[in-house]
């Protein structure tokens, strides 16, 4: 007999506000079911990784107040920006290349690269030029924002 739930990939439910690009300009929290395991280190799946992987429409819920949440499918595209209010920068760090985004929706985001750039991508311009559709950013020093480079309309440094 054929034993389905020996082929299932384990997942684990993480919880975003998201800024989708549907007219408005409300943050709205979203559920993604990533990977446990990531295709490029012994951890867990980073959203970083889920939103740069080829797969372009993701399955999601949508966390409503006082309600079970409603199925979703994204398609990662029209993702603006996501939000991950769960997990902070450490505090001793100190962002690099401070910078507004202004995007094409007409918000402006004050964010900064937070990670430790490779040899040669010290500028904002060659952070932004990097593979994959998704950058991972700080906002305020306190939140990581991952946001959709197709979206960037111009960064004022």
């Amino acid at each position: 007999m054929f034993d389905q739930d020996a082929y299932k990939i384990p997942k684990l439910k993480k919880e975003f506000q998201i800024q989708l690009n549907d007219g408005t300009k409300t943050l709205q929290k979203f559920i993604f079911f990533l990977n446990e395991y990531s295709k490029y280190s012994a951890e867990q799946q980073t959203i970083l990784e889920f939103l740069n992987d080829e797969q372009t429409m993701v399955s999601s819920i949508q966390s409503q107040l006082g309600k079970n949440g409603i199925f979703s499918i994204i398609n990662k595209n029209e993702i603006c920006y996501i939000l991950d209010d769960n997990v902070h920068p450490a505090p001793s760090a100190t962002p690099q290349n401070e910078a507004v985004f202004v995007l094409k929706t007409g918000q402006k985001l004050n964010a900064s690269i937070y990670q430790r750039t490779q040899a040669g991508q010290s500028r904002m311009i060659d952070y932004l030029s990097t593979p994959g559709q998704f950058v991972e950013l700080v906002m305020d020093r306190k939140y990581f924002i991952y946001l959709n480079k197709n979206f960037i309309l111009k960064v004022v440094l």
